[in-house]
């Protein structure tokens, strides 16, 4: 049995990005630039208007009132047709090229129009006023991202801009998703006598997606050797990871191991100093990374909170957890196991003077997941920690907390 630092350490090592490749725009959202991505044009490409309003010259305005007249009409999309001169101006809307001869724009709101030909101005602008300069987002040519980042929304549009279509990007990792068990029926199935509904299948497909990668349904392995064997073949052969739920414990008819060696796998660790999820496996066969969670709903989430979810992230290109981490203090007295680093299922709530104030979800049995279903994060508690009521302790969240 090993640390938990350790085996983070050694999954940490064997995880290797993904190879690239090239989609198109709309699909790169959540993503990793693999390459620089620059721009093939100018942003805006010349001087345009960032009103709706009138070009004109800011030199032919003073502090009264003003009347120029009106000698040509831009729209959107429009190139001007001739320059602005002393005395006059032009009737410009958003986003518009400037005509030559104007350095500014008067908003619509400040001028007052007696016929179609004439302007009358009340607010003189100074020069460059309500005027976006050629190039002021993007110049031509220029890295508008690095390769390494994170795909957003900002960014999707940011790439649209610079006409980078398709995207270079790490290909997302399809990960299989396996559960064991005769006593195992699908959720919409009633369970009869001695047997439960599968939420470990569900629960995990959900996690994987949600940490970016594409989950593989193996379905559930019957208690068989050569059918485990099968699925978990299929797995390998098909997924870029595998990762399992319960069969790696010491049973007599856990069978996950035993079908995993015999795929190949070289073990690397079998059980963590941890609580909830000590029976934890994890090795490589033929290059893909493969976990062996325990069977315990809570504990299979947990474990793939600790090790898959980075590792997924990994794969993508990205790095750490990707959790907003907090302080918080305790609203009670919360005790860690003994002898075991301990991960406990917690509420946060916002205090009334002193940011944030946690205390425990409830019941902290690893069947229990109800609790992980109420928690807004977890706390990591080293073997023997006891947090007094009034402690500060950090908080992992699971979810956007306000």
């Amino acid at each position: 049995m090993i640390e938990v630092s350790e085996a983070r350490e050694r999954v940490e090592r064997a995880i290797r990005r993904m190879p690239e490749e090239h989609l198109p725009l709309d699909e790169t959202l959540g993503m990793v630039l693999a390459a620089d991505a620059r721009s093939d044009v100018s942003v805006p490409p010349s001087d345009c208007s960032a009103m709706d309003g009138f070009a004109v010259r800011a030199d032919d305005l003073g502090g009264e009132a003003t009347r120029l007249r009106v000698v040509e009409e831009i729209m959107a999309g429009r190139f001007p047709r001739r320059e602005v001169g002393a005395g006059e101006a032009a009737r410009i809307m958003t986003g518009a090229p400037m005509p030559g001869g104007a350095d500014a724009v008067v908003m619509v709101e400040k001028t007052t129009s007696p016929s179609r030909e004439m302007v009358e101005v009340r607010d003189a602008p100074e020069a460059g006023q309500h005027v976006r300069v050629a190039g002021e987002d993007l110049s031509e040519g220029c890295v508008v991202l690095r390769a390494g980042t994170a795909i957003r929304a900002a960014e999707i549009g940011l790439l649209a801009s610079a006409g980078c279509e398709p995207v270079p990007v790490f290909r997302r990792p399809v990960v299989a998703a396996l559960t064991t068990g005769d006593e195992i029926v699908p959720p919409g199935e009633k369970p009869g006598l001695g047997q439960i509904r599968d939420s470990n299948g569900p629960a995990l497909r959900a996690a994987i997606r949600e940490a970016g990668g594409v989950p593989l349904d193996l379905g559930t392995a019957r208690d068989e050797r050569g059918h485990t064997e099968e699925l978990v073949r299929r797995g390998l052969d098909e997924a870029d990871c595998l990762v399992t739920s319960a069969g790696v414990s010491v049973g007599d008819r856990d069978y996950v191991l035993d079908a995993l060696e015999a795929a190949g796998l070289e073990r690397s660790f079998w059980r963590v100093k941890q609580k909830p999820g000590k029976p934890l496996l994890f090795g490589v066969a033929g290059e893909k990374p493969v976990f062996g969670l325990p069977g315990y709903p809570v504990s299979t989430l947990i474990s793939f909170e600790q090790y898959v979810r980075p590792s997924i992230r990994r794969m993508l290109g990205l790095t750490g957890h990707g959790r907003r981490m907090i302080v918080a203090t305790a609203t009670e007295e919360i005790r860690g196991a003994k002898e075991r680093l301990t991960f406990l299922r917690v509420v946060v709530e916002r205090g009334e003077t002193r940011g944030w104030r946690v205390a425990l979800a409830g019941a902290q049995a690893s069947g229990v997941l109800s609790t992980m279903a109420r928690a807004d994060g977890l706390i990591e508690l080293e073997a023997g920690r006891v947090i007094e009521e009034g402690g500060r302790i950090e908080v992992r969240l699971l979810r956007p907390i306000s």
